[in-house]
């Protein structure tokens, strides 16, 4: 590529997406810290957590399992940010131009959701959305309308399955037919977006039928299907990466319980590398992965090892950040340095207890609670 043409294609990118490729590149956290110092360029994503709420009771949910241990999994609406707040942060953030991620609970719950992301379609930023699917077909043409650029849909299997995993009777028919309106949207408008993507998290209840559940769409002209490995791990990380963050940052926080494995049966690594193998090999008419991609052998250690990193150093938390539905700001695992309605999003990034936090993970690489986040698999 010539000199003048990578110029003037950096030109069009953000700070954060350069960033996000030098990590690609370099995948080291060292060299950056020495560079930066705890700061950090302007993140490339931004995810906000509109709500915890949901219509939904999925058995093997982080959210529901930290229901017992963290009084705010299930905020009232009335605690949530509200659409003024949401948007004053969009307000303070466009000029960062990042990739904005709206998920939940279940977002589409909140009715003002469409609106927010009308604004985010507004200020020219890209915008997908994650939702289990149950209101796409009440809100698919408005979605189309507006220029969202992707929508991730949650399945759990094949209709019997998928009801059963969710707790709702009839809960994968509401979310076939919403993505059925949202394709059939499209097609009428005929523009390419959003892109659909379904996600299937692997469980002990679906490991049989991952074929199935892709076979279950092949006749909608979907994006992707992707299998992804369940986020876990067990009761004596979570009570390590507890203590740590009450030494390090005067929090102990409680996000881990949600993940702790022990009331959700344990995975047969050989059926699973068995039902990878048979899912890969057949012809789709869409894209069909797992993720994330785990190597010969990895598959075992990941199941097996909680406690185990298979990619280190973390570096995505120089380049993406959640926002809480309360308005807290966290990196990672529950930690909250600031909260958007005492102080403005811009300047929670590259504050003092921010750069501390880089210092710290650029200083031991990972946490203990980090070993199975899907930070550790992308960026």
């Amino acid at each position: 590529m010539a000199l003048r043409d990578y110029l003037e294609k950096a030109r069009r990118r953000s700070p954060g997406e350069l960033a996000g490729e030098l990590g690609r590149r370099f995948r080291t956290v060292t060299m950056l810290e020495r560079a930066l110092g705890g700061r950090a360029f302007a993140p490339y994503a931004v995810s906000f957590w509109v709500t915890r709420r949901c219509n939904l009771d999925c058995y093997m949910c982080w959210v529901a399992a930290a229901k017992g241990h963290e009084g705010a999994a299930y905020l009232r609406a009335d605690e949530e940010l509200t659409l003024d707040e949401l948007k004053s942060v969009i307000d303070d953030i466009k000029r960062w131009r990042p990739r904005i991620g709206v998920t939940g609970g279940e977002p589409f719950l909140r009715r003002d959701t469409l609106d927010f992301l009308t604004c985010i379609k507004a200020c020219g930023l890209r915008c997908g959305v994650n939702t289990n699917g149950t209101y796409l077909a009440r809100d698919a043409a408005a979605l189309v309308a507006m220029g969202l650029d992707s929508i991730m849909v949650s399945v759990d299997g094949p209709p019997e399955v998928h009801d059963r995993v969710r707790r709702l009777p009839g809960s994968f028919e509401r979310a076939r037919a919403g993505i059925a309106a949202v394709l059939d949207e499209r097609r009428r408008r005929g523009t390419p977006t959003p892109y659909v993507k379904l996600t299937c998290t692997v469980t002990d209840q679906n490991l049989p039928h991952l074929a199935e559940a892709t076979a279950a769409f092949q006749d909608l002209p979907i994006d992707e299907f992707t299998f992804q490995h369940r986020w876990f791990t067990n009761a004596a990380t979570a009570a390590a990466q507890r203590r740590l963050f009450a030494a390090l940052f005067s929090q102990e926080t409680t996000y881990l319980e949600g993940f702790v494995a022990g009331t959700i049966p344990p995975l047969d690594v050989a059926a699973l590398e068995e039902e990878r193998r048979r899912v890969l090999a057949a012809a789709w008419p869409f894209a069909v992965n797992f993720y994330p991609d785990l190597r010969d052998g990895e598959l075992t250690t990941f199941y097996q090892d909680p406690t185990r990193a298979l990619r280190r150093p973390c570096f995505s938390r120089w380049l993406r950040l959640d926002i809480l539905p309360w308005g807290g700001i966290t990196p990672c695992l529950g930690l909250e340095l600031g909260n958007v309605r005492q102080m403005p999003l811009t300047r929670i990034w590259r504050s003092g207890g921010y750069r501390e936090f880089r210092r710290q993970l650029a200083k031991r690489g990972f946490f203990p609670g980090c070993a199975r986040c899907c930070g550790l698999f992308s960026d």
